[in-house]
């Protein structure tokens, strides 16, 4: 789904606004959530560090995923901090994001130690050695065929 966030400082008002739209329809963005707030509290939270800010931006109504959470700050920090600039806007993608999030996995999977992970073909002749002096499971199984073929005779 293709989002944008407008934000909007209004300084004579002591406000901010941050808009949600959404493509729900192909080419038509709709919004789906605005929330204001007082400019001088996210300005306090813009200088105490981005999770001070994303704490102060995330609301029961605007919840963004952490991804989008930290573009909406930045834009945030970069419309508090430049006194000329009174809006921004930015689109977003959810194929980015889990781009971004595969991207993550697997550079998180990269960066793992040789020596934590096993080697599967080791494994697997591990547990072909450990199988071979061991009677093959198959001829152990006693089946209700078994049972079946016993007559009469063998019950007495």
């Amino acid at each position: 789904m293709k989002q944008k966030y407008q934000i909007i400082k209004d300084k004579s008002k002591n406000s901010l606004v941050v808009k949600e739209f959404a493509e729900l329809d192909k080419d038509v963005l709709s919004l789906l959530c605005a929330e204001k707030y007082a400019l001088d509290a996210i300005e306090t939270a813009c200088a105490l560090g981005r999770e001070k800010l994303i704490t102060a931006l995330r609301t029961a109504n605007m919840y963004p995923s952490t991804y989008y959470a930290n573009q909406i700050a930045a834009a945030v920090a970069n419309l508090c901090q430049d006194e000329g600039m009174d809006m921004t806007e930015f689109f977003c993608n959810d194929m980015d994001f889990l781009s971004h999030e595969r991207d993550q996995a697997a550079l998180a999977e990269a960066t793992e130690s040789d020596d934590e992970t096993p080697d599967i073909d080791d494994m697997l002749e591990d547990d072909l050695e450990k199988n071979a002096d061991q009677p093959d499971e198959a001829s152990k199984v006693k089946t209700a065929g078994d049972d079946a073929k016993r007559t009469d005779k063998d019950a007495d």
